[in-house]
């Protein structure tokens, strides 16, 4: 789910940038509230997970993400004073789209432990 909402806020953050239309910029909008809130939820819940699984601190590495956002948005802030909306627009989807890709190397636990021949939790079947 979480490979699929980030799929769609990067494709709605590119449309961002050639939309024209009030009524459409507003539905992109309200379609981006709507995936943004379980996104960023489900995000720190992964976060939460592979910290705890390669026996990390998470808020260490919460406080570098949010670091990371501010100096994103200071870039930002300084891209649109060089180039118009559209582009800036276009590399932030394809920012999304490359946290896309570093989620898709991140394997699922059942799947870990199906290799590993151990089954830690019944199947919906068995139940």
């Amino acid at each position: 789910l979480l490979k699929l909402l980030g799929l769609m806020n990067a494709l709605i953050i590119i449309c961002f940038g050639f939309v024209k239309n009030y009524y459409i910029l507003l539905g992109l909008t309200i379609l981006f509230g709507f995936n943004n809130s379980p996104y960023f939820s489900m995000q720190d819940g992964v976060g939460v997970y592979l910290c705890e699984k390669e026996k990390k601190i998470y808020s260490t590495t919460r406080m570098f993400g949010s670091l990371g956002y501010c100096a994103a948005l200071l870039i930002g802030s300084k891209l649109t004073e060089l180039f118009n909306y559209t582009i800036i627009f276009v590399i932030a989807g394809s920012f999304f789209l490359l946290v896309n890709l570093f989620l898709l190397l991140i394997k699922n636990n059942e799947e870990e432990k199906v290799e590993e021949g151990v089954k830690t939790r019944p199947s919906y079947k068995e139940k």
